[in-house]
């Protein structure tokens, strides 16, 4: 079925970097470009620390919920059945979560849709106080349903910041970094889970996430000197980027060879979903590069 889904895709030609003269070099360097994105941009950065640590709640939907509902519970035979109708209700909030974000980042902007994904883990301490099982349910559909509006603010904006040549690299290193955090996070909520009770263990894992997302949050609306406010690739490596900076609003066209300024657009945004276009994209990129 995969390959079936790819026949027909025809992926852009990949210009050969000389540089490259060996595997090993070609590994290295794409390595150290993707950390060194992560560290030098502060979007990326502050997105890997909070998804890292995110992984504590990913840890304790398995761990903290799976040890609740056996002891703390107390249902017997019907844990398995339970625990599994439970991550069903956090799959189906999550799926559809996402399915309507689009929508609602429409309505309301992109901030306050991750703002109200920021509050899903504060879903999970309520569980500190043993609530019943109907409650539990509700509090876990909540956390996939905001939870979905957080990652896909954050993907986006990750996707804008990013250039379209480092993006894979950006990407790659990004998952090795949450994967370590996830392993991480399953061996610390093991070890807390036994000492502090599932209750205790699942509510300061909620609430540790919810400051750690509220972090990540501030630092993705604390301007810079240059903010980056639209990307919109144009294939080949090339794409058009609305940046403000000192109070400027400026048309970048980027191509893997050149960074050139097409135009100065108005002082104020424009309103949402509007893209001014005082230039035929294209067709100007192509005859300043």
């Amino acid at each position: 079925m995969s390959a079936t889904c790819i026949i027909g895709i025809v992926l852009p030609p990949v210009q050969r970097d000389e540089r490259m003269t060996s595997l090993a070099v070609a590994i290295r360097r794409e390595i150290a470009d993707g950390l060194r994105v992560v560290r030098d941009n502060r979007i990326v950065r502050g997105i890997t620390a909070v998804e890292m640590l995110w992984q504590l709640v990913a840890a304790a939907l398995v761990v903290g919920i799976l040890v609740f509902v056996e002891e703390t519970l107390h249902l017997g035979d019907d844990a398995a059945t339970v625990f599994s109708l439970l991550t069903a209700t956090f799959a189906t909030g999550s799926a559809l979560g996402a399915l309507v974000a689009r929508s609602v980042e429409k309505r309301i902007g992109r901030t306050p849709l991750m703002a109200i994904g920021y509050l899903a883990p504060l879903m999970l301490i309520p569980i500190g106080l043993t609530p019943p099982l109907p409650i539990l349910f509700v509090c876990l559909f909540i956390l996939g349903f905001t939870d979905a509006w957080a990652v896909i603010a954050m993907q986006t904006y990750l996707a804008e910041t990013v250039p379209d040549g480092l993006r894979g690299r950006v990407y790659a290193t990004w998952i090795g970094a949450v994967t370590l955090a996830g392993a991480a996070g399953f061996g610390l909520v093991g070890w807390l889970t036994p000492r502090l009770g599932p209750p205790a263990t699942l509510a300061l894992v909620g609430a540790l996430a919810y400051v750690a997302r509220r972090g990540g949050f501030g630092a993705l609306n604390k301007r810079g000197p240059v903010t980056v406010e639209t990307a919109v690739p144009l294939g080949e490596r090339r794409s058009l980027v609305i940046v403000a900076v000192e109070g400027r609003r400026l048309l970048l066209g980027l191509t893997p060879a050149s960074v050139s300024m097409l135009v100065e657009l108005n002082a104020t945004a424009p309103a949402e979903g509007a893209l001014p276009v005082v230039v035929p994209f294209e067709q100007e990129l192509n005859k300043r590069t």
